[in-house]
């Protein structure tokens, strides 16, 4: 492709870009905040690449960090993911849904990392992240009910997402109230006890939803877990094999297993 021919088509995609943006303002931005302007360039960006998906990542800090009760969401962070669910299928995108699955706001009084123990975090204490109590004791399984009704309250605030993913979090990192990384096999565990249950909440909030378990990163992009580096396809039969050991049926657990969804 000569240069001049590259940089008309740079000049396209960006006149195709800057044209979905505008009809999408003309359609009533209001007063919109920040982040809801970024997210609906990565919309505009995304019908531009021939997408079929958009991935609305709820923000626990937006929803639930100033709420008294978990049941009782932000409103205009509401009003603002419902806009961004409207303009995503207007542009024929097909909305995603997902969240953290171990973010808790502080009015469940979750236990913390320790702040030495949460870089990134330690600036701002209010948001230092939720540790996971030792797996199976009573701790754990109140901040789990806790945490599965965070996702329930989505589902029902939001029915028009029919499409779910559970466990999005790319670097499979979560852990215990020493301030120390789960080991593998206590991850595996973790993430197969959130798959059961969240996928119970959001079929009891909306029975039309369809739950993708994720937890696997990219396709051929090994996670480091403590001092481990695994390949997604070696966690995914550990997590199988985990969920078949338990009885019952996958279904339970998930609709599809997948890598990504974009």
């Amino acid at each position: 492709m000569s240069k001049g021919r590259k940089w008309l088509t740079v000049g396209l995609t960006l006149l195709g870009l800057a044209t979905i943006l505008g009809s999408i303002q003309a359609q009533g931005m209001g007063s919109r905040s920040s982040w809801v302007i970024d997210e609906l360039e990565m919309l505009a960006e995304a019908k531009q690449r021939g997408a079929q998906y958009a991935v609305i990542t709820f923000s626990a800090y937006r929803l639930f960090w100033e709420s008294a009760s978990i049941d009782a969401l932000d409103r205009e962070s509401v009003k603002n993911y419902r806009f961004l669910i409207k303009k995503a299928k207007a542009l024929g995108l097909t909305p995603i849904g997902t969240s953290t699955t171990w973010i808790l706001p502080p009015s469940v009084d979750p236990p913390l990392i320790p702040v030495s123990e949460s870089p990134g975090f330690s600036d701002v204490p209010k948001r230092r992240i939720a540790c996971i109590p030792e797996l199976n004791r009573a701790g754990y399984r109140r901040l789990m009910r806790i945490r599965n009704r965070m996702w329930a309250t989505l589902a029902e605030q939001f029915p028009s997402v029919e499409l779910w993913r559970v466990g999005y979090e790319p670097g499979f990192e979560f852990y215990d109230c020493g301030g120390e990384q789960l080991s593998l096999e206590e991850s595996i565990q973790y993430a197969v006890d959130t798959l059961r249950g969240v996928k119970f909440a959001i079929d009891s909030a909306n029975g039309r939803a369809t739950v993708f378990g994720h937890f696997l990163g990219r396709s051929g992009m090994p996670i480091m877990i403590g001092e481990q580096l695994v390949q997604p396809r070696r966690l995914m039969r550990q997590l199988l094999a985990e969920i078949d050991e338990r009885g019952g049926s996958r279904s339970d657990y998930f609709d599809e297993l997948a890598f990504a969804l974009e």
